[in-house]
């Protein structure tokens, strides 16, 4: 009996969208909505032109339930988006290319959507599927807004992008970093993230490569340009980063060795002179000692 409703369903669903006053979709309750959490699948981002495609790859679904669930396109059962409209099968197509199922959304329909993300279902015959489409026509560009690295332990530095209401940045959104106009390499940074943060970092072979000193980096996204991203590498013996080497910097030290003050793993590099991954007050005799140039 469940099967045979969900062989009609379409075509009911379909001949409802025919009727109804709406242009591309009829109100339905869509079922398993909640089946995956914070977990997508991505149509290609919107532009302004053409159709998109998304591939329902089968690895998506856990691989437990694969042996039992099918997503060929003669499982494929509707199309709904997050208010729980099914889209008419004049606004989409399914089909199969190269042994999985495709999802095309057709540029009629999505002329109609807001710049952001939208949220859809496919639904097949045991399992929904979410998938995720971004709509970028009128990029944003801000101004007076910087983010920060900061060393991590593995030696990398890192940042977490995120901008709220004046924009998503989403990791898929994510278009380039930039250093003095210059693009930076895709093996000298790492873009992740869940949702709407996205997580930046720097490799610590990049980073190696760099003087110690001040650097402002742009970041861009296909929606949103003029992010910038602040990173400071500390010199040896520079703990408050005013690229100096003085007595301060030695009292920061003496400080963090006994622990009566917190320093962070940037100013912990910069303060373990001997490098043996400690600060102590050997170090801050030798951080004393270079403020005074009686060692290097």
């Amino acid at each position: 009996m469940k099967r045979l409703i969900a062989l009609i369903l379409p075509v009911l669903l379909f001949a409802a969208s025919y009727f109804t006053t709406a242009s591309f979709a009829v109100s339905y309750e869509i079922p398993g909505k909640d089946q995956f959490t914070d977990t997508f699948l991505t149509f290609d981002v919107w532009t302004g032109e053409d159709s998109v495609q998304v591939v329902v790859d089968p690895k998506f679904i856990p691989e437990s339930l694969r042996d039992s669930v099918s997503l060929a396109p003669d499982a494929f059962r509707m199309l709904g988006d997050q208010d729980d409209n099914i889209l008419d099968m004049e606004s989409y197509n399914v089909f199969e290319r190269d042994g999985v199922t495709v999802i095309e959304l057709k540029e009629k329909y999505i002329k109609q959507l807001a710049d952001g993300s939208h949220l859809f279902y496919a639904v097949f015959e045991f399992v929904t599927v979410p998938l995720r489409l971004f709509v970028v026509t009128q990029p944003v560009t801000i101004s007076g807004n910087a983010f920060v690295f900061e060393r991590s332990d593995d030696g990398a530095y890192r940042t977490t992008l995120q901008l709220g209401a004046t924009a998503t940045l989403y990791p898929k959104l994510f278009e380039g970093l930039y250093l003095d106009g210059k693009a930076l390499s895709a093996d000298d940074y790492s873009v992740s993230g869940m949702g709407a943060t996205t997580l930046l970092i720097l490799q610590k072979t990049y980073t190696d490569t760099l003087d110690p000193g001040k650097y402002s980096f742009d970041v861009n996204f296909l929606n949103c340009k003029g992010i910038r991203a602040e990173l400071q590498i500390l010199a040896k013996g520079d703990l408050n980063g005013d690229e100096k080497v003085n007595s301060i910097d030695a009292r920061i030290a003496l400080r963090a060795a006994a622990q009566i003050e917190q320093i962070d793993i940037g100013q912990k590099y910069a303060a373990d002179i001997d490098g043996n991954g400690k600060v102590n007050s050997i170090d801050a005799r030798q951080i004393l000692r270079i403020s005074a140039h009686l060692s290097d």
